[in-house]
């Protein structure tokens, strides 16, 4: 995102905000006023309240892509990487504990943000999984020729969709989803 010290000041108080109070009730006034600035230099930098929420949601976005690539880090393996994410993403939907910046979306909201802003989210975790992929690649996990963006896409959309819908497997059991990541990516072998 590449925010100026005051931006991110401003974008960082407004997720507070929201965190505490809802999204619904951001107050352009009071993210100002926390934040030790004037209406007018939200209003400079954001343009509008909506601005500064869609600021603020590129923030969480990239927060969470920080998130997951720590969750992936100290894991070995596509299968177990691509599980660890899906479930965590799955996680943050349900306890608000794991992910405490996206409690101030109400579930509605969160859901249609999730499906507004899917290929923002797909590229987002594309992000997280390319280097993965990489390394899985020279691993010899999976073929080397195939084209690590698009992999990286497909185990994107498939992680993602353990946030949005209801599976035949336990999708709230790890060792389930472990274990559909691994029958899955095999075929990439």
């Amino acid at each position: 995102m590449g925010l100026s010290a005051l931006k991110l000041r401003i974008v960082d108080t407004a997720i507070e905000y929201m965190t505490a109070f809802g999204s619904e009730k951001l107050n352009v006034r009071e993210v100002a006023r926390h934040a030790g600035v004037g209406r007018a230099t939200i209003h400079k930098h954001f343009g509008t309240k909506q601005g500064l929420l869609e600021a603020a949601e590129a923030r969480i976005a990239e927060q969470m892509v920080e998130v997951l690539t720590d969750v992936a880090a100290s894991i070995d393996g596509l299968h177990l990487q691509a599980a660890a994410i899906a479930t965590r993403i799955r996680r943050s939907r349900v306890d608000r504990s794991i992910t405490p910046w996206i409690g101030f979306f109400s579930p509605l909201e969160e859901g249609a943000l999730l499906v507004t802003h899917a290929g923002e989210h797909i590229r987002s975790l594309c992000d997280v999984f390319r280097p993965l992929v990489a390394m899985a690649q020279e691993r010899g996990e999976i073929r080397a020729e195939l084209d690590a963006g698009r992999t990286s896409e497909w185990i994107a959309r498939i992680s993602l969709t353990f946030a949005l819908a209801p599976a035949n497997l336990n999708i709230d059991d790890e060792g389930s989803v472990r274990e559909f990541f691994r029958e899955h990516l095999a075929g990439l072998a």
